[in-house]
């Protein structure tokens, strides 16, 4: 999806829900990740926490598209 959704009208509503601007940042990035991550596998953060991540970016025409397993976690 296009960013200026993704980003641009999560950032709105939550500013529209009372968030801060900078809390409705970080919202409207987390909205927007699923559209442009690219990578996957384990991120860690400095305070020991670890997330696992996983690819849901990819080019509209792709072969991928087509996998039932590669679109089934996303």
């Amino acid at each position: 999806m296009q960013i200026d959704f993704h980003h641009g009208t999560t950032y709105v509503a939550a500013r529209l829900a009372g968030f801060s601007a900078k809390d409705a940042d970080v919202i409207a990035h987390s909205a927007q990740y699923v559209d442009d991550v690219t990578s996957q596998g384990p991120v860690r953060f400095s305070n020991k926490f670890l997330y696992h991540r996983i690819c849901s970016a990819h080019r509209m025409i792709d072969t991928r598209n087509t996998r039932d397993l590669d679109n089934h976690q996303v």
